[in-house]
């Protein structure tokens, strides 16, 4: 029997070509993984908005209650994009004038609720079903919690971040206030929401929404950064109702996951609002207490703890590595 010979450099041709699939496809499944456990947001995995054809009828949802409204804002909102977002803000405020009272962006807090006037008892509806908490800042702990600092109250929840990175709202909601406050907020946004609640997000580099806009839960409103009364680049995050401050954590706790509603329905009394409207203290640049790192390629726990003359049992212990040698491209570190 005789069998066809091959020539030797069409062997070689052949081999050389099954070296570069197997590498290219190896190299795709690396990209994936890395992509997966990239801890900021990028072009690539930053959330879209949605692709539904306009124009989009609304008419059905007129004699909603507030609970179903809710959640079939929750459905539909993902989906709309820009026009029909702009049409559904035109509408929402002729069905639920109550969720657009005091409703400018000439001051942050505007004059709205007083807290003399307001019921002993406050009821929120944090969540319906359909409706989640997305971290406003990608992957990042807390420097500094809610309540008194250097004889002033702090109002909000501060974390670091770099100047640049994508920070999201909240919750569902539409955009009241975007621009730079000289209150010491610096560019900042404020989002209503549809629970009766707002979120503010402070010392932004660049502000990429406007009053009116309509925001699903983890969808960018603009990049972190330094400005107003700020030492450093970190995100400041208040809770409001009237224009007076509670402490963020009546509604929710941080964990590794994400943020987690504490309760759906949220019963305070007005005592626990702030007692007094107002802004940003001076006292900002006591407000990050902790320094941060990000992982780039080719660095280890070990490279880490040298540059920032440390060790690896005190970061493993900074940020609960516990039995993990390894750490992850775009993965943040406390290093102190």
């Amino acid at each position: 029997m005789v069998f066809p010979s091959f020539h030797p450099q069409k062997c070689h041709f052949l081999l050389l070509f099954l070296l570069v699939l197997l590498f290219s496809g190896h190299a795709g499944l690396l990209a994936q993984d890395q992509a997966s456990e990239e801890m900021v947001w990028t072009e690539d995995n930053m959330p879209r908005r949605g692709t539904t054809v306009e124009p989009v009828e609304f008419e059905d949802l007129s004699s909603l209650s507030v609970s179903a409204l809710r959640k079939q804002l929750a459905k539909l909102i993902p989906d709309l994009q820009i026009e029909g977002r702009r049409t559904l803000f035109e509408q929402l405020k002729e069905w639920r004038p109550d969720w657009f009272e005091h409703w400018e962006d000439e001051e942050l807090f505007p004059d709205s609720t007083r807290s003399d006037t307001m019921p002993q008892t406050l009821r929120f509806v944090v969540l319906e079903d359909g409706e989640q908490l997305v971290y406003p800042w990608h992957g990042e702990e807390l420097t500094w919690g809610y309540g008194p600092r250097n004889g002033h109250l702090h109002k909000g929840w501060d974390t670091h971040l770099e100047v640049g990175d994508t920070v999201v709202s909240l919750m569902n909601g539409v955009v009241r206030y975007a621009k730079f406050n000289h209150s010491g907020y610096g560019n900042c946004v404020m989002v209503r929401h549809f629970n009766g609640l707002e979120t503010l997000y402070g010392h932004l580099d660049r502000i990429d929404v406007q009053q009116g806009d309509v925001l699903a839960a983890g969808e960018p409103l603009g990049l972190g950064g330094s400005t107003g009364k700020s030492s450093g680049p970190h995100l400041h995050f208040e809770v409001r109702y009237g224009g007076y401050a509670l402490d963020p954590a009546l509604i929710m706790e941080w964990s590794a996951e994400g943020p987690k509603s504490k309760t759906r329905i949220l019963e305070i009394d007005k005592s626990q609002l702030s007692t007094e409207k107002g802004g940003e203290s001076t006292s900002q640049a006591q407000s990050v207490g902790s320094k941060t790192h990000r992982v780039r390629s080719g660095e280890t726990l070990s490279s880490i703890a040298r540059k920032y003359k440390t060790t690896i049992p005190k970061l493993k212990k900074l940020n609960r590595l516990k039995n993990v040698d390894y750490i992850r491209l775009g993965q943040r570190l406390r290093v102190k």
